[in-house]
């Protein structure tokens, strides 16, 4: 009678009367029949709204797509939000709503998916950690994150796992607005929802409507009940597959998957991947070369990659030809290099062969350092180590890895108590004047954030000191903005005043900037605000063809947009200078140092006996010896970075000698004071108060 009533009332999302609600499981039904079970969602892909004309849009270099996702379970996608957000690694608690984290990025808020359990006529619910979601300012509300993966793809013979082909383009992880759009008992809407046998679903779903047809956008009612779908249009940011140059018009498919990550628990994730046959056209085949992509290695200069002895550099071609010759006769796609040499590749296509351009790689060996012997000390003492090299010394507990102890051709190590092995290695720098250009070179997909107004960022770290010369910006709103450069606590370090034109405009700005991490590129709240009202710039963003990270090799990277890496805020193609450090280290040699128990101190140098005292100081002590007769004998203190602060020599020296030592003038701390003698040398600690 039920399923009666509801068909005759097709439209209706929900009637009174029905007590299948998310408060009242009389008239819900569970999958397996019984009548205690969990109420699961079961989403899948629409083909039929896929596949209506206009919502596929083919442009050169990119493909934008409608996706819709139906929900066929029997019971709600449920999201609610928690009080947790993610700032980077750190989960931060905030009950009152967390807006920026501390480095003025947009935290990601923490969500539950809501699980409805039947128990008779009794609901309840239990909930799961199921991700995030994060706030989109282009449209003022939250998304739901990593919700939807869309690619382009080459089937492969005999392989029927359509994730498992090629992939020639690829979409970034959208993120969702989860709500009820639309619902499968609209004729409007007929065959959006299919069972997995490709029968039509309408209003006969087994409880059609759980979940009320009312989930929206807010951030504590998002969701999609039982019998409606989402639906995510081809003109909306994110909605697109960005193509490879060079890529053949052709037949292919688009494979679609919805909850990449499995973050819901569904009635079946056998159904959350959609292949759909796609003829690509519109796309330029009549080029001649295309560019490598690599990955590692450091480009110095243009067309020329840098590596260290013991790493490796990935050149590749994306896989768009039927066959591949490289210059090494590698036949693949990708190869890895290893070996300096000139590298590139022919690529056979079916519209036509082509060249890759030409990568030069340069290998850099750096000598071993060599590491003089070391004389065995007391237990409880301290000692110095020597090394040589030809590039910069630094110094490490263990042959890889370890605690890194520090640099300079001398170490001063801690007191020891047994034997006890130290590595240093020889790093040879490369120092580059630089003079380049980094990030999205120019503004591509939609223009301005069409939400609340929001004001964003581009992060970036100075691997060395640089100056960002200038930069691009493009705006239909002309006025005043303060571009500003913040550090990592916010604090404005660089910023300029500029009258902006309509148009596109090269800025120049002259920001030195040194070493750091985290800086952020932006606008002044309040100049915007004074400008044009409210704290948007009416700066053109783009939401298409961002690549994060854009580095220049030693000098900058930037990582991030304040949003995500989908986004790229404002400035466009920064020309920067400086000095890039390019930096190789040799394998690590060792030295042992032998620890003894001394029953005299003539063990390890002509010294009978050695006192430090009053130890603790105020600065004033004594450092008392007895030694046999000897020619010279060195007294010194070093800080406990192993700079000398005292030193004094002693000649022929017989007996037992008291020396005042005054460091009264100096900061507190631990101090080592070290006797030299025919070569051998013994420490102990002081402490100065």
């Amino acid at each position: 009678m039920k399923k009666l009533v509801l068909l005759f009332l097709a439209a209706a999302p929900f009637v009174a009367y029905n007590q299948c609600t998310v408060t009242n499981a009389t008239d819900c039904d569970c999958l397996d029949g019984s009548d205690d079970c969990d109420l699961l969602p079961d989403i899948t892909l629409s083909h039929d709204q896929f596949e209506e004309p206009g919502n596929v849009i083919i442009n050169p270099g990119l493909i934008q797509l409608g996706i819709g996702t139906p929900n066929i379970g029997h019971g709600p996608l449920r999201v609610i939000s928690t009080d947790y957000y993610v700032c980077g690694l750190d989960t931060i608690y905030d009950p009152t709503g967390l807006e920026t984290c501390p480095d003025g990025t947009i935290p990601r808020q923490i969500i539950n998916q809501r699980i409805y359990h039947k128990s008779g006529s009794e609901m309840t619910y239990w909930e799961k950690a199921a991700g995030s979601m994060t706030y989109h300012p282009d449209h003022g509300h939250f998304h739901t994150d990593n919700w939807g993966v869309y690619t382009l793809r080459k089937p492969i013979d005999g392989v029927e796992d359509p994730t498992e082909w090629p992939i020639l383009g690829y979409g970034t992880k959208m993120g969702f607005c989860l709500m009820d759009l639309a619902n499968c008992a609209s004729p409007g809407n007929y065959g959006y929802c299919r069972e997995d046998d490709e029968t039509v679903i309408t209003n006969d779903i087994e409880n059609y409507g759980l979940g009320g047809g009312n989930y929206s956008c807010a951030i504590s009612n998002q969701g999609i009940s039982v019998g409606y779908l989402d639906i995510y249009d081809w003109y909306l940011d994110g909605m697109e597959i960005v193509l490879p140059e060079g890529v053949c018009n052709g037949e292919y498919y688009i494979v679609v998957t919805v909850d990449p990550n499995l973050n819901y628990i569904e009635e079946s994730d056998d159904n959350n991947v959609m292949a759909m046959p796609f003829t690509l056209t519109g796309q330029p085949e009549d080029i001649d070369e295309i560019n490598l992509a690599y990955t590692g290695g450091n480009e110095l200069s243009p067309g020329v990659l840098t590596i260290c002895a013991s790493e490796t550099v990935e050149l590749n071609v994306p896989p768009i030809g039927i066959g591949y010759s490289w210059s090494n006769g590698a036949t693949t796609n990708t190869i890895t290099i290893s070996e300096p040499g000139t590298y590139y590749c022919f690529v056979e296509r079916e519209c036509g062969d082509l060249y890759t351009d030409t990568i030069v790689v340069e290998m850099v060996e750096s000598t071993l350092a060599t590491i003089s012997p070391a004389s065995p000390v007391c237990i409880g003492s301290a000692t110095e180590i020597n090394a040589t090299g030809d590039g910069i010394i630094n110094w490490y507990s263990a042959e890889v890895g370890g605690t890194f102890l520090g640099t300079g051709e001398t170490l001063l190590t801690a007191a020891l108590f047994e034997n006890t092995m130290f590595y240093a290695e020889n790093v040879t720098e490369i120092v580059n004047e630089v003079n380049a250009y980094v990030g999205q070179v120019n503004h591509e997909g939609s223009d301005y954030s069409t939400g609340s107004p929001y004001n964003g960022f581009e992060v970036f770290n100075a691997i060395e000191d640089l100056t960002l010369e200038s930069v691009k910006v493009y705006t239909d709103f002309p006025g005043e903005r303060t571009i500003e450069v913040r550090d990592e606590a916010g604090v404005v370090i660089a910023s300029s005043l500029v009258n902006i034109p309509s148009g596109t405009t090269v800025i120049d700005l002259g920001f030195d900037i040194p070493a750091g991490s985290n800086y952020k590129l932006g606008t002044s709240d309040a100049t915007n605000t004074a400008t044009f009202g409210d704290i948007s710039p009416k700066l053109k963003r783009s939401t298409a063809g961002t690549n994060y990270p854009y580095n220049v090799d030693g000098l900058i990277s930037i990582t991030n947009s304040s949003f995500d890496e989908s986004r790229w805020y404002y400035f466009y193609d920064w020309r920067v200078t400086g000095n890039s450090v390019f930096a190789c280290p040799s394998d690590r040699t060792g030295v042992e140092v032998e620890v003894k128990v001394c029953t005299g101190i003539g063990e390890v140098s002509s010294l009978n006996a050695f006192n430090v005292y009053p130890n603790p100081t105020q600065g004033m002590f004594n450092v008392e010896l007895n030694s046999s007769p000897v020619d010279a004998v060195e007294v010194s203190v070093l800080n406990v970075t192993g700079q000398e602060v005292y030193s004094k020599l002693l000649n022929n020296v017989n007996g037992t000698v008291n020396i005042p030592v005054d460091l009264s003038d100096n900061a507190a701390g631990v101090y080592v004071v070290k006797i030299t003698s025919n070569g051998n040398a013994v420490s102990k600690n002081v402490v100065v108060e």
